[in-house]
């Protein structure tokens, strides 16, 4: 990408270990960060697509409270996750009728809403980027292409 890293790309090359990595003086792992995405962007694709959500966990703003993936399967069904979401929300995007309004949004449209999850990743894949960094484990190559 040429203004962003890629949202669905910046996950490539983070290996189990990593993602439940703390960096001094920032909040949230990558496994909490990604986590945080996926939750939040299954919600708001689904929502969209006006399909019913299952419980979710609000009470934590969606961030799993361990910083660390609660083992290697979890943490590569959420890359998984990540990708089926990154393909989800292209169809959706383009399917959808961007007069349609969502209560549930404040009445915003559903192209609007889908503009809050895309800028929502794009600030969030900050954060993990800059975690990276922070942890050794970026280069400039990743982030753009395929899981």
């Amino acid at each position: 990408t040429w203004s962003h890293p890629d949202p669905f790309g910046i996950l490539k090359g983070v290996d189990f270990a990593s993602a439940g990595k703390k960096v001094d003086g920032l909040p949230h792992s990558i496994w909490q960060i990604a986590r945080h995405m996926s939750e939040r962007g299954w919600i708001m694709v689904k929502k969209i697509q006006d399909k019913p959500v299952k419980g979710y966990d609000k009470e934590n703003n969606f961030f799993p409270v361990d910083p660390k993936p609660p083992s290697q399967d979890a943490w590569e069904a959420l890359v998984l996750a990540w990708k089926a979401l990154a393909n989800e929300a292209e169809k959706t995007l383009n399917d959808l009728d961007p007069a349609v309004k969502h209560p549930e949004f404040d009445n915003m449209s559903s192209l609007d809403a889908m503009i809050v999850l895309i800028t929502h990743n794009s600030h969030h894949s900050s954060q993990i980027v800059m975690l990276r960094k922070a942890l050794g484990i970026w280069q400039e190559k990743h982030g753009s292409g395929d899981l």
